[in-house]
């Protein structure tokens, strides 16, 4: 086993790259994991508003009642000034004037003029805010243009805006619902393939060409160790490296959570497994070229973004045009986000089995081809170092 651990102290010699990048995703994907919320829930969001009430009626108190169990409603003095620096230091998110004559206007059916305000113009604050307004004071308006007392009319009013509607995300899955995974692990899984690309790229071409070169190639050949042991204890070194790699993220993730072990989960770890394998067929297709040291980082860099801006991977699906859609079809990147798409039901995705395992199946034609071509253009070397 001596070519396996030559590779091994190599690939100690430069293990700083893939430690690098496999710490600095764990500890984004760490915050990911602290921060994250459950998708399937949607909070209606109080915020803070200043009242002036300047009609001081009932109605306008009843009005005053109806913001303030929706929103976090402080009254306060009518004072221009005040009113510009709470909204530009972010005091408050919007500011109501109720106007005199509120309660008389209303009660006629009159909507002008009912109210006034200091808001940050096309704020999601004074949208949401207005849009409730507005919706209570035509409610009102009907009410009383239909034969009700201004009373009568804000109290049921009153309830009609105390029920909630309900919200659902559907999933567009053909499993159970609840069985896609969450956003968290969508992007955990989705952004693998840049991460795996990278790694083994960027570590594994250095390693593959520096046992290539013409001075240990001969040490090697020297001994009685044969070609095809030479080049299966490689493959072995590789795949073993490689696997680690892939263990190590797996193990994070799973360790997140148990939703990982979910037949979703399941699907989306199978899927990076296979784009591992396709990863591991990139680098030692790049590796057979014999690159220079400098030109593998540039390599490692060029095709990992590409692939992953290309294929989804930093830039959702549904944002890119049908031209790079098309050409992202030759990519492996491509039926790897497409697959995990399925899984987390997202982007115009239906999860199908025989879908998902079409996309699986296609990513594993993409590394068979570019394992052929690596052991085609390995044999043409040899062959012609040799005559």
């Amino acid at each position: 086993m001596q070519v396996f651990k030559v590779f091994f102290k190599i690939l100690s010699k430069r293990i700083g790259a893939p430690i690098i990048y496999i710490g600095v995703f764990l500890v984004i994907s760490i915050i990911m994991a602290t921060q994250n919320t459950d998708t399937a829930q949607f909070i209606d969001k109080k915020l803070d508003l200043s009242v002036i009430d300047m009609d001081n009626s009932n109605a306008s108190r009843s009005f005053i009642e109806f913001l303030s169990e929706n929103h976090n409603v402080k009254e306060t003095e009518q004072d221009h000034d005040k009113m510009l620096d709470d909204i530009y230091y972010m005091n408050t998110n919007y500011v109501l004037t109720i106007n005199k004559d509120f309660e008389k206007n209303l009660e006629q059916g009159k909507t002008d003029n009912l109210l006034s305000n200091y808001q940050v113009p096309g704020s999601y604050a004074s949208s949401l805010v207005e849009t409730q307004i507005d919706r209570y004071i035509l409610s009102v308006k009907s009410y009383v243009v239909g034969g009700f007392s201004l009373e009568e009319a804000m109290s049921k009013t009153h309830d009609i805006m105390q029920d909630k509607t309900k919200v659902v995300l559907e999933s567009f899955s053909e499993e159970a619902e609840g069985s896609d995974l969450n956003s968290y692990y969508r992007y955990f899984f989705q952004y693998l393939a840049y991460i795996f690309m990278a790694i083994l790229i960027s570590s594994l071409v250095p390693i593959l060409t520096t046992l290539n070169k013409k001075e240990l190639k001969a040490r090697i050949n020297a001994s009685s160790l044969s070609t095809s042991k030479q080049t299966l204890q490689t493959g072995l070194a590789s795949v073993i490296y490689a696997l680690v790699i892939w263990l190590i993220f797996i193990i994070a993730i799973a360790l997140s959570s148990t939703e990982f072990f979910s037949k979703m989960g399941m699907y989306a770890a199978l899927n990076s497994f296979i784009f591992m394998v396709v990863s591991l067929s990139v680098a030692l297709f790049i590796s057979a070229l014999s690159p220079s040291p400098k030109a593998t980082d540039m390599i490692a860099n060029t095709v990992s973004l590409a692939m992953s801006f290309l294929c989804g991977v930093f830039v959702p699906m549904e944002f890119l045009s049908d031209s790079i859609l098309n050409a992202a079809h030759f990519l492996p990147a491509y039926w790897y986000v497409r697959a995990n798409n399925m899984i987390a039901g997202v982007a115009g995705e239906i999860f199908e089995t025989s879908q998902f395992f079409t996309c699986i199946g296609i990513e594993a034609l993409f590394a068979a081809a570019l394992f052929s071509l690596a052991i085609l253009i390995a044999n043409i070397k040899r062959k012609s170092s040799s005559v």
